[in-house]
């Protein structure tokens, strides 16, 4: 969802936006090696929240060991806030986060440049969210603003077609403002089998669909999960077991912690837990939730006034959370983050404080802030 907070540009120097480097025409060369070296796309917000300064999505060779982060490129696009990669790394896409919104394809060239390929009508309002099937033939993408959830496909050069499959939420929630109807927010496959989980902020509910692959259809479940009433389920994190599920509701500022069937893939709770300390009466704005890739920690953002990161301990049998703290975000309203292949470290994009924070994942799971960088209105960040 697009957080409406006035932005106010803070005096943070944006050495980092150098000019776009020239395509070399070489191989990509290996993008992860022992020093912690990766390219990063950023995606940010380029107008409706404040006066940003931003164009588009970010392109940074960054070498974490030695703090070194280089703007590769600049690719315009409006509202490209939220990303992700085809398995093979060829492709990125992203939606636009406007009225009537838009998914747009691009294809990853040799410099690790962004080529546009096409964009489509995302088949609703206020895109939020976009995911790949497990097959790597279909786009999954979750309208905010008409509450739907909508699945397109994906060409062999890379082109979207137009929308498939459109399932319509109906329904409202206990919180008047937030939940007037349905608010889809996230849509992701389960890793392990052919089902997807949704979540719909505005009716409490964590969907579960599967893909006709004949009819090239999303199919809506007859079940589904229900949080707890006015939670509000934003985002989702599944173990690396694939045994359990943690839902994180932004309302509410809780995580829901589900076993999930793998016969079936139903939900069934087996914890409720704050991302908040005991007393916190300012408004949590949960935002988003990862598990570290060994799955003993797991981490979750929290905006509005808090603007802090909580960790978790995970336990290995049962899967259940313990508190282990919470560090400052290092900026305003943390948004997106990413833990690194490794496991070491986690980034968090600090949307109105135009900055991405670098913490170091500590052996007892607690974050330490190593250093920062300016990007303008920084919402979502992926690794290639």
């Amino acid at each position: 969802m697009k957080t409406q907070i006035a932005f106010l540009l803070m005096g943070f120097s944006l050495i980092c936006l150098l000019p776009s480097c020239k395509s070399t025409g070489k191989e990509p060369e290996n993008n992860v090696n022992s020093n912690h070296a990766y390219i990063l796309y950023v995606g940010t917000y380029t107008s409706g929240s404040g006066n940003s300064h931003s164009e588009g999505i970010y392109v940074y060779r960054v070498n974490i060991d030695s703090t070194k982060f280089e703007l590769l490129h600049t690719v315009k696009a409006s509202n490209p806030s939220y990303l992700c990669l085809l398995q093979n790394k060829k492709f990125l896409f992203c939606v636009n986060e406007n009225s009537p919104g838009q998914v747009s394809a691009y294809r990853v060239d040799s410099s690790y440049n962004l080529n546009f390929i096409n964009s489509v009508p995302s088949w609703g309002n206020y895109p939020c969210y976009v995911s790949i099937d497990n097959t790597g033939k279909y786009i999954l993408v979750a309208n905010y603003g008409t509450g739907n959830f909508a699945m397109f496909g994906i060409g062999t050069d890379g082109r979207l077609t137009q929308a498939l499959s459109v399932i319509q939420d109906q329904g409202k929630g206990p919180n008047a403002s937030r939940q007037e109807g349905p608010h889809a927010h996230m849509i992701m496959p389960n890793p392990f089998n052919d089902r997807i989980y949704a979540t719909d902020l505005g009716i409490d509910r964590v969907h579960c669909f599967s893909i006709d692959t004949l009819q090239k259809k999303l199919i809506g479940s007859t079940d589904s999960y229900a949080t707890a009433p006015g939670s509000g389920p934003r985002h989702l994190a599944i173990h690396p077991s694939g045994r359990w599920m943690y839902v994180l509701s932004e309302l509410a500022g809780t995580i829901e912690v589900v076993n999930v069937n793998p016969s079936n893939g139903r939900l069934e709770n087996i914890q409720t837990i704050s991302t908040v300390d005991s007393g916190e009466n300012r408004y949590p704005g949960s935002a988003d939730v990862h598990i570290t890739p060994n799955g003993r920690y797991l981490y979750a953002t929290n905006r509005g006034e808090i603007n802090n990161i909580a960790c978790f301990s995970i336990d290995p049998q049962t899967g259940r959370l313990s508190a282990i703290g919470h560090t400052l975000s290092g900026g305003r309203t943390p948004r997106n983050f990413c833990i690194d292949p490794s496991g070491r470290y986690l980034l968090v994009a600090n949307q109105d404080s135009n900055n991405i924070v670098v913490f170091t994942i500590q052996n007892d799971g607690s974050l330490k802030e190593v250093y920062t960088f300016a990007v303008p209105m920084p919402v979502c960040l992926k690794f290639l």
